[in-house]
């Protein structure tokens, strides 16, 4: 076996002048509703083989059924909603796939847009419907379609108390192998990642990580015309079996995941939270990971997650809540009352970008925020191309939506917010977000931890 390869992160991170609490300092609301329980991935479907479901793929106007519940570490009652990692694979036509609670009528949104031919993830978060399942529906041709749970949300039906609360952060760049003189992650390899909160005081209540990851000038297997990326909570005994992120040559792609992580127990006290990052191709990629989210629960009160029937808040085609983008473009865009409440911090959605005229990323965040210098999806000529995004709210409601080049159509589909926890104490989103989000960090990178 290849010796793990180590790209060592140190991140100090401290509340506007206040450390980060590691007691509990406000008691978190007795219900675990809309608490998170991360889960190492596991593969609820699979057409390729008929696991989960029908050894064949999906065909033009085709609606699965797959039984979530019970099944990967999901309790068989008290979800609301499940995180996925929802791939196309190998589709005849280029179409795009949409997930939603079992019962529910088929709503008129995307989860994962994929073209014929290649491979495609997209991360989604879907409520769960009757009989804890959820509908997939395929719009054109035949496509063979792999879901994976990473995690659940909790329903007031839950009855442990061990769920985590969330908080929007940065985004902030963990890591970037362009940057790195050991250059592209290798083929089989594996990176792990450390992260400190607070000199490390805080570190066991951190449960899992949401992040966005990119691909960048990878080259795909030779015979599959797909490379793919895992990730995982950094336990060595623990390989990866699910993929996170499908790569298919030159140019960027990148995937929304919640990841879990563990505690680095073999290095030098104070012990880091740690994930890793593996290459599961025949070939070298660049890797980019940038933290947008933490799953934390050291008690205090955090955001939790009410799910939403799947809504389409912005089409620029049809100047619905947004316009076309024009080359370097920022739009300050409202989120309706139907999705937000006088509580929500963020938005759980799936942001797509359509026939840009070149090659381009969006970026999004909080209005009255500085512009972070991260992206949040990477689109080619030409293509539709989706990806989860967390979109962090101003007390207005209001978020930014920035366009590098070219000019591009999107739409917005929003599945669920992030609201303030129950409790009576802290309830403005403002005064939430600044505390549990808006940190501010310190790093070094690469630099060798004893083991």
């Amino acid at each position: 076996m290849k010796p793990l390869r180590t790209c060592v992160l140190l991140l100090c991170l401290t509340l506007l002048g206040a450390a980060l609490p590691a007691t509990p300092a406000v008691s978190a609301a007795s219900s675990e509703t809309g608490t998170f329980y991360p889960l190492t991935s596991g593969r609820l479907l699979d057409t390729r083989n008929g696991t989960g479901g029908p050894a064949a793929p999906l065909g033009p106007g085709g609606t699965l059924t797959l039984q979530v519940a019970g099944r990967n570490g999901v309790p068989t009652t008290g979800v609301a909603a499940v995180v996925l990692n929802v791939t196309a694979t190998g589709g005849t036509a280029t179409g795009y796939l949409t997930a939603y609670a079992t019962g529910q009528t088929r709503p008129s949104v995307s989860t994962n847009n994929y073209v014929r031919h290649t491979t495609r993830a997209n991360g989604a978060t879907v409520g769960l419907g009757t009989g804890g399942k959820i509908s997939i529906y395929n719009s054109a041709g035949s496509v063979n379609v792999i879901v994976d749970v990473l995690g659940y949300y909790a329903s007031s039906a839950i009855t442990t108390t061990s769920g985590t609360e969330f908080y929007t952060y940065g985004p902030d760049r963990l890591t970037d192998t362009r940057n790195s003189s050991e250059g592209k992650l290798a083929a089989k390899d594996t990176m792990n990642v450390y992260v400190d909160f607070d000199g490390g005081a805080a570190n066991r209540y951190v449960k899992a990580f949401a992040v966005n990851v990119t691909a960048v000038n990878g080259t795909a297997d030779n015979g599959t015309g797909s490379g793919h990326i895992s990730l995982f909570d950094g336990d060595a005994s623990k390989p990866p079996t699910t993929s996170t992120l499908n790569f298919t040559g030159p140019g960027a792609v990148a995937n929304m995941a919640v990841v879990k992580t563990s505690l680095c127990t073999e290095c030098e006290a104070p012990a880091p939270v740690r994930f890793a990052v593996y290459n599961g191709s025949s070939q070298g990629v660049h890797v980019i990971v940038d933290l947008v989210g933490i799953y934390y629960n050291d008690g205090t009160v955090g955001l939790r997650f009410h799910p939403l029937t799947p809504t389409r808040m912005s089409d620029s085609r049809k100047s619905l809540n947004g316009t076309p983008l024009g080359a370097a473009q920022t739009q300050t865009l409202t989120a309706p009352t139907r999705v937000a409440g006088t509580n929500t911090v963020a938005l759980v959605s799936n942001v797509t970008a359509i026939a840009p005229t070149a090659q381009t990323y969006f970026t999004i965040w909080a209005h009255g925020d500085a512009k972070p210098g991260v992206s949040n999806l990477n689109a080619s000529t030409g293509a539709v191309v989706a990806n989860t995004a967390t979109i962090p709210l101003s007390t207005e409601r209001k978020f930014n939506l920035f366009n590098s080049a070219g000019k591009t159509n999107f739409t917005i589909d929003v599945t669920g917010r992030f609201d303030v926890g129950a409790s009576t104490a802290m309830r403005t989103p403002a005064s939430q977000s600044r505390r549990f989000g808006g940190l501010t960090t310190s790093s070094q990178r690469s630099v060798q931890r004893s083991r």
